[in-house]
């Protein structure tokens, strides 16, 4: 058994080698003991008594008392159908590459730990990405410009990545940010897998306050949107191909 305390003592590279060699239940929970220490919550003060047009105030409530929520049919069938074929093409002109993992201050590979592929879609550069693409990026911007506009959110920075999972591959628990790390404050995250069904793997598991939990499938069009400092959560190992759109608020 691997305490927190002993780990977090013991040199990176003894940590990453100890980690490698563990069954994937025991790196699961090694890796979460010493993963890195949560920042607070974002608050949406008084968020019932603003004009909302984008927002709801029940994603908000529900953003604030348990961390996260999901949205089904988000962009609708039409822009599906097109932003699936896009991230396909981007498959097939191999612009992916092998997600890493950072741990203290170091990032590191490990498939597995973490096995997915991605590309990175960030808003400082100046690259003109596929239509639809862009428009579910313009999409989420609307979402940051009205906290900014009503909660003083003062957020200017929004990174994305694609990532695809191929066949059994998964992504350890983990928080997607942390105290001398990342500055993310919410986590949006797109999902376009078609005829997916119970049996395919590859849900998220979140992980409440509590230390419960629940599985969301990564349905096609579903919206999962998440306290980025707060909730730890993993991706379940995948029977099939998976695709996903992630965008992080700072």
């Amino acid at each position: 058994e691997f305490h927190r305390n002993t780990m977090e003592n013991l040199p990176l590279s003894i940590r990453l080698n100890i980690i490698q060699h563990l069954d994937p239940n025991q790196q699961s929970a090694v890796f979460k003991d010493v993963n890195h220490e949560r920042l607070p919550a974002v608050k949406f003060p008084n968020f019932d008594a603003v004009p909302l047009e984008i927002w709801t105030s029940a994603q908000l409530s529900a953003l604030e008392s348990v961390g996260y929520f999901v949205m089904d049919h988000f962009m609708g069938n039409a822009f599906l159908a097109n932003i699936y074929q896009e991230v396909c093409l981007l498959k097939q002109s191999n612009k992916f590459h092998d997600a890493a993992m950072a741990l203290g201050d170091s990032n590191w590979n490990n498939p597995q730990l973490r096995g997915d592929k991605i590309a990175w879609f960030n808003d400082a550069d100046d690259v003109e990405y596929p239509p639809f693409i862009q428009q579910l990026l313009d999409r989420m911007v609307e979402y940051r410009d009205e906290l900014n506009m009503l909660f003083d959110f003062n957020s200017e920075k929004t990174q994305t990545q694609l990532t695809y999972y191929q066949e059994n591959t998964r992504y350890v628990r983990h928080l997607d940010a942390f105290k001398g790390g990342s500055t993310r404050r919410l986590t949006f995250l797109y999902y376009m897998n078609p005829q997916w069904e119970e049996g395919d793997g590859g849900e998220l598991k979140i992980f409440k306050s509590d230390d419960s939990s629940i599985d969301i499938q990564p349905l096609a069009d579903r919206l999962v949107v998440f306290q980025s400092r707060v909730l730890e959560h993993e991706v379940l190992v995948t029977h099939k191909p998976r695709f996903a759109i992630t965008s992080w608020f700072y």
